[in-house]
């Protein structure tokens, strides 16, 4: 009767040295998905939606200096003075978080592109906006059509590669995660 004691607590012992490794083993595992998660959602995420933020302040901008090139009013690039300042004054905001947060020589190199691509875009947009202000409209015109829409195109280009870029480093981060999962099951 001894043995079959004996027998039956080595067994419990060993049933519950296993089912604690197995716990302990899940928690960790839980634990490296928590990270990955959380690295996830901290960087790429935070640049994806700043990125987005600011395509959509540059995009708003743009339509903006389009409508007073067109229109025949020469009080509007006026109107629009201070709203294109606080737009800018965002935008700049916006680059300088995104800024803060690139890792990889690839994004710091975009970046750099960004902001070449930002002083054309600038630079042509306040043409747009002095000739028209100056009521000298058809130069306005001519140099919107020129200079203004090529370098809004390759600025918004430039930002959407960053966004582009962005959800590719989300994919690949999930794609971890995911595989991270099933391995845990």
């Amino acid at each position: 009767m001894s043995s079959v004691r004996a027998q039956l607590r080595i067994a419990f012992a060993f049933v519950i040295i296993i089912s604690t490794l197995s716990s302990a083993f899940a928690i960790w595992r839980m634990q490296l998905m928590s990270e990955e998660t959380e690295a996830l959602t901290r960087r790429p995420l935070a640049k994806e939606r700043l990125a987005s933020q600011w395509l959509l302040n540059t995009s708003v901008s743009a339509k903006r200096t389009a409508a007073v090139a067109r229109s025949s009013d020469p009080e509007l690039a006026k109107a629009f003075a201070d709203e294109s300042t606080e737009s800018s004054r965002r935008t700049s905001l916006l680059q300088d978080k995104v800024g803060e947060l690139l890792d990889t020589p690839e994004e710091k190199r975009l970046f750099d592109a960004i902001a070449e691509a930002r002083g054309r875009y600038i630079a042509s947009r306040d043409r747009v906006m002095k000739l028209k202000a100056e009521g000298q409209a058809p130069e306005a015109m001519t140099h919107y059509e020129r200079e203004f829409v090529p370098a809004t195109r390759h600025y918004l280009d430039k930002v959407a590669e960053l966004q582009a870029l962005q959800n590719k480093a989300i994919d690949f981060m999930a794609q971890d995660v995911l595989e991270l999962a099933s391995a845990s099951t």
